[in-house]
């Protein structure tokens, strides 16, 4: 019989220092707390008072493909990391005279 159930399944290095004893474990906080930022989703009014703007701006900038937005439900929201995407990508393209809007 075998002395551990990797062993049993004839699975070598899972147990006694194979390869995977060479791969650092990465924390299960680390990789949810990346997960949680992955899928942070931001809804019209939230995104209202980050920019400054009413909701209503918000929701044509999304329905004008402004913002990289979809909906649930009747709801427009949008993902942290496409935000971030777009709002990168208009400051580095900043070339419009002042107190024109980001979007």
């Amino acid at each position: 019989m075998s002395h551990c159930t990797a062993h049993a399944r004839g699975v070598n290095d899972f147990c006694g220092g194979g390869i995977l004893k060479a791969i650092p474990a990465i924390a299960p906080e680390r990789m949810r707390k990346a997960r949680e930022k992955e899928w942070k989703v931001y809804d019209a009014e939230r995104l209202a008072k980050f920019f400054g703007v009413t909701a209503d701006t918000i929701q044509e900038w999304c329905r004008k493909g402004k913002l990289p937005a979809f909906k649930i439900g009747r709801e427009w929201k949008v993902r942290a990391r496409d935000l971030q995407k777009a709002i990168e990508g208009k400051v580095a393209a900043r070339k419009r005279p002042p107190g024109q809007s980001l979007f």
